[in-house]
């Protein structure tokens, strides 16, 4: 929200009244939004898009925004993964790492690539690599590759099959391994994956969204260091309080903690990028946006 945003940005030169900084604060709620793809018509979504201030920017919005909408898919399937093997009490780095092979193969289908990765010395077994065999065309072929998956890793760690600890542990048919009730919840998430409208993919997107305004504020406190812009970095950094710098970093690293690892990297960088663009167009179009302000207090 354009409050929240507002709050969490320190003083700077970039505005030097607090009107400047409301409308910046406006810029910058209004670029994360464009980024948004729960709530919207896919129809009309960028029929209102700002073609004059962002007309160069238009490509590298387009990307973040199918960055986020692939973000917000994984990190619904990681998070109901999770769930779904937490009470089986599997050491956290070993589910870690299958979770990340597993995202891995989740965006081999999603963006519809091939090829196999390299098995990894992580504990994975790689005859998980013999899914790839059958291809992922459909929600149900995503629904069955994604069980697999799941299965196969418990098949490869016996005693991990049961919630319940087992001096002895019983083999079990692979597709016995995951209970009905929990193959129900993972195929209830799946099915809805393409429903942006959903209360679950708006929960999830709305999480990713905030830790993109929370790294583009750190990277503005900042002044930009490190972005393709030309906004004055040191004369903006010097006048910025090392508390509030820190406090937004700070800010920044709990947001993206919350996103959880398999999106973290994906979501700095379109932070990085949102900060860039609002910096650029803030420098070019200032007095513009000063315009429309000044035109609607009018």
């Amino acid at each position: 929200p354009m409050q929240t945003i507002l709050q969490s940005l320190p003083q700077s030169v970039l505005f030097i009244t607090n009107e400047d900084k409301a409308l910046f604060a406006a810029v910058l709620a209004g670029t994360v939004d464009l980024l948004r793809s729960s709530g919207k018509d896919t129809s009309t979504r960028w029929q209102l898009f700002p073609k004059e201030a962002f007309y160069f920017a238009r490509p590298l919005v387009f990307e973040a925004a199918n960055t986020i909408q692939l973000s917000t898919l994984r990190l619904m399937l990681s998070g109901t993964v999770s769930m779904i093997l937490a009470p089986r009490k599997i050491q956290g780095a070993v589910l870690q790492i299958f979770l990340q092979h597993l995202d891995g193969k989740v965006v081999q289908w999603l963006e519809g690539t091939s090829g196999k990765q390299q098995p990894q010395q992580t504990g994975v077994s790689a005859d998980n690599d013999n899914v790839d065999d059958a291809p992922v065309n459909t929600i149900e072929d995503l629904k069955k590759a994604i069980t697999e998956e799941i299965s196969i890793f418990l098949g490869s760690n016996p005693q991990l099959a049961s919630p319940i600890p087992s001096a002895k542990p019983v083999a079990q048919p692979v597709d016995t391994l995951l209970p009905e009730a929990d193959v129900a919840v993972l195929h209830g998430v799946i099915a809805k994956m393409a429903d942006t409208g959903s209360p679950q993919y708006t929960l999830f997107e709305t999480r990713i969204l905030r830790a993109v305004a929370s790294v583009a504020i750190s990277l503005i406190a900042l002044g930009g260091s490190g972005l393709t812009t030309s906004a004055p970095a040191t004369q903006a950094t010097s006048s910025v309080g090392a508390a509030s710098i820190s406090s937004t970093a700070a800010a920044a690293e709990a947001a993206l903690r919350g996103c959880g690892t398999v999106v973290m990297a994906q979501v700095r960088e379109v932070g990085a990028i949102v900060a860039s663009i609002v910096l650029q167009n803030w420098e070019v179009h200032r007095a513009h946006y000063v315009q429309i302000g000044l035109n609607q207090t009018e």
